[in-house]
């Protein structure tokens, strides 16, 4: 059987290659030229147009000498036909059709980029990749499917090739026959031949505060090039994550940060009243005595002081756990994490416990919209009573909280026969528990009482509320947790496999509530965290022991066996009334985002944007606009 040979032109940027390849992905010759320039100078395209004019008739010949084939043995002739510079892709065009004129042969097309993936795939021997492309303009997570590579994520603002060649113009690396940055002796001394100059002018204009960085002392350009392998590095594999979510891309063990968007008033009425949505809008410190009748209306004084921002504090922990349920939705993650939320006193019209907003309830409503069952736990020291209300009559939610309860301690709910009401019946799970609870009674009713839950209501997600006050030493708290018998909830709920949404909560001695959320944080990426911690500046808080871990309490422990024992029966008889997992009825998923419309013209040119407000204004530069953006000034 003759073997079907195609010749292949690429000349794309700056350099000028002709392939001669086998369809098995043999390939017989491959010359290439590079045009030049001087060290930290860019190529134009019309002197890179006229330097693949002058070579591409000679790279022809020495691609069909090295292969040792005839024009006559070629089956078809490729071309990049985009995307890159113009001028130099216009070479490669007209010489391939003059070709296929000569040859009589047929002209195939390539897509740039899907000529990169399919040469991988070659050189990896991957049969069906996943493919995370970093290009100069932007970086996409690419797959096949249904005939054809479809982008599943795409990102503009992590441009990494334009950065690294830009970096080495700057340095004046050679392009000979491309930037080879990382062939420098190092990131360090690439990093002090840009710095030098800078800090050195610094210096001479100041008089004193810096000290120049001569090459033999690089100590500060050692961390920054540091930093930029990592940043590179981090970012990527982070994107990857987030973009593609877990089919496919793998990276065991890694995170991403993510900056949420300050939720919406729109957003935040999807449970609260709108007269208390705005009258937290509006409600400052200079204002509130303007106030004095509705302040009791919404119990905003003494447990819920009214500060400065309070609004946009409010925005902000919400709208981190509404985009935390988002992702988890759209499968982006299988765990999202935001320990500034879990204010879970809120009720739908008014504040409660110093929680303004429940950001908690409008986390599951979101998760709603996609599952038909969300399960809530709550390990707060304090009774979870405004998600537990707000969720009451209804079997889509099952809430479980444990909690101190009795002596009058708030919020005074949570009784074991409080158990939902309506369809919510059995839907509500209260685990009262007195002071001085330690580790061991404490995991083993946790784990008892949540394993029969999952099996069964059978979540499709799970939202956890850690809050540390259940932690020993906590100033409001009475319990005698460690850290390690708080994490161990943790633990054990990720082991369900199910997407999760984890948020922080109370804590009241603050030192300590650092340190468990970072312990649980390690534990939700299978990371064991050394129990040293490491200098920072805020290590005097962690003194004298500057440990990570806390032991437990001392408080006398008045949950006896028989107590325990009478709560965890009380419990798991109630779940026996569950007959079946609740079902719900087909329907349209609501939108993810309610964004209200950002009109320019009321702008004030002369006011400063927040980065909140500069990023709903990025105009990308592959679509077009009607108006000053219309370069073109045609009518679409």
């Amino acid at each position: 059987m003759k073997r079907m040979i195609a010749i292949g032109f690429e000349g794309s940027a700056n350099k000028i290659g002709i392939g001669i390849v086998t369809l098995e992905g043999d390939i017989l010759s491959n010359p290439r030229h590079t045009y030049i320039t001087p060290p930290g100078q860019g190529f134009l395209p019309r002197e890179t147009a006229q330097h693949h004019f002058q070579h591409v008739l000679p790279l022809i010949k020495e691609a069909l000498q090295t292969a040792q084939i005839t024009p006559e043995e070629i089956d078809c002739i490729c071309y990049t036909k985009g995307p890159g510079m113009g001028a130099p892709l216009q070479v490669s065009a007209i010489v391939v059709r003059v070709l296929s004129l000569l040859w009589k042969k047929p002209i195939v097309a390539v897509n740039h980029c899907v000529a990169h993936i399919e040469m991988g795939r070659i050189v990896t021997g991957a049969d069906d990749p996943v493919v995370l492309y970093v290009s100069g303009g932007n970086t996409q997570v690419i797959a096949y499917s249904e005939g054809r590579y479809r982008i599943f994520g795409e990102t503009i603002d992590i441009a990494v090739g334009n950065c690294l060649d830009r970096f080495a113009r700057v340095i004046k690396l050679s392009n000979d026959p491309t930037f080879e940055i990382e062939k420098c002796p190092s990131g360090a001394s690439v990093a002090s031949r840009i710095l030098s100059p800078v800090l050195n002018s610094l210096k001479e204009e100041s008089g004193d505060g810096f000290e120049s960085i001569s090459s033999e002392s690089q100590q500060p350009c050692d961390r920054i090039g540091q930093r930029m392998t990592r940043t590179f590095h981090g970012s990527l594999n982070g994107l990857a994550i987030s973009l593609h979510g877990k089919e496919g891309v793998d990276f065991p063990g890694s995170t991403r940060r993510h900056r949420p968007h300050k939720a919406y008033p729109v957003e935040l009425a999807q449970f609260h009243s709108a007269d208390y949505v705005e009258f937290l809008h509006r409600i400052t410190p200079d204002t509130q005595h303007l106030f004095a009748n509705q302040l009791p209306r919404y119990n905003l004084g003494e447990d819920c002081p009214v500060f400065d921002n309070l609004f946009e504090f409010c925005q902000i922990y919400a709208g981190g756990t509404i985009d935390a349920a988002r992702r988890l939705n759209n499968q982006l993650c299988d765990i999202a994490i935001n320990w500034a939320g879990g204010l879970h006193h809120a009720k739908k019209c008014e504040a409660s416990g110093f929680c303004y907003i429940n950001d908690l309830v409008l986390g599951i409503l979101e998760l709603l919209k996609y599952h038909p069952r969300v399960l809530y736990i709550d390990i707060d020291v304090h009774h979870g009573d405004g998600v537990e209300e707000a969720f009451y009559f209804t079997d889509r939610v099952m809430t479980v909280s444990f909690h101190k309860y009795g002596d009058k301690f708030f919020p005074g709910t949570g009784d074991v026969k409080d158990i939902g009401e309506r369809d919510g019946k059995f839907y509500a799970i209260n685990v009262p528990l007195k002071d001085g609870i330690d580790d061991t009674s404490f995991s083993r009713l946790f784990k008892t009482i949540i394993s029969k839950v999952v099996e069964m209501y059978q979540p499709g997600a799970i939202v956890l509320q850690c809050g540390a006050d259940s932690l020993a030493g906590d100033r409001l708290g009475c319990f005698n947790l460690s850290i390690d018998g708080h994490a161990e909830c943790v633990r054990f709920v990720k082991k369900f496999n199910l997407p999760l949404l984890v948020t922080g909560g109370g804590g009241y001695t603050k030192e300590n509530v650092a340190r468990c959320w970072t312990v649980e944080t390690g534990v939700l990426l299978d990371t064991e965290l050394p129990n040293e911690i490491p200098d920072n500046e805020y290590i005097k808080y962690f003194g004298p022991d500057y440990s990570l871990k806390i032991p437990s309490g001392h408080i006398e422990n008045f949950n006896s066996k028989s107590y325990l024992s009478t709560i965890k029966m009380q419990v798991l008889e109630n779940l026996r009334c569950i007959q079946h997992a609740p079902s719900v009825q087909m329907q349209e998923v609501p939108p993810d985002f309610y964004i209200p419309e950002f009109d320019e013209d009321e702008q004030n040119p002369d006011e400063r944007l927040d980065q909140h407000t500069q990023d709903k204004q990025i105009h990308r530069d592959d679509e077009y606009y009607d108006g000053d953006n219309d370069n073109d000034h045609m009518d679409i």
